[in-house]
């Protein structure tokens, strides 16, 4: 998921713990077709296909590339790799789930998860790939709590 940001790319730092939303994909054990609860489930993001713990706190090590994506009406500055992406808003993030892009039809089963942004963390604010564009953002720590707030049905 890259971030589009109008204007030069402005790196901020977090004044106060940022909370945001972290759509993964949900791979949980199944057995004789129920989930077997005993098998924990695992988690992944949807572009670099990246596990995630719940309750983990991730840096990113990579430099944050920034970019232009010229796919569409006007060249956008973007924020790719080297940076942790995060919805802004938990509609947004749970829409997202919801929407079942095309590319990601092979995973069956989303989740949303409540995020930090934690105080002193470098990170960018801007929106999602156009057309479907949401407020997002781009941080180069962030921690995954295991709170849960949205499973898409099964």
């Amino acid at each position: 998921m890259c971030l589009n940001i109008a204007g030069h790319p402005k790196q901020m730092t977090a004044k106060e713990d940022i909370k945001c939303y972290k759509v993964l994909a949900a791979y949980p054990t199944y057995e004789n077709g129920k989930i077997n609860e005993d098998v924990e489930v695992m988690y992944y993001s949807p572009y670099q296909n990246t596990q995630y713990y719940l309750g983990e706190t991730i840096r990113e090590k990579g430099r944050a590339k920034r970019e232009y994506d010229y796919g569409y009406l006007r060249p956008f500055p973007t924020i790719g790799e080297g940076c942790l992406h995060t919805f802004i808003n938990l509609e947004h993030a749970i829409d997202f789930a919801n929407h079942r892009y095309p590319v990601y039809t092979i995973h069956r089963e989303w989740v949303v998860v409540e995020c930090i942004i934690p105080k002193g963390t470098k990170y960018y604010e801007g929106i999602t790939n156009p057309p479907h564009s949401m407020p997002s953002y781009a941080s180069k720590v962030l921690h995954i709590t295991d709170r849960i707030v949205y499973e898409t049905p099964r």
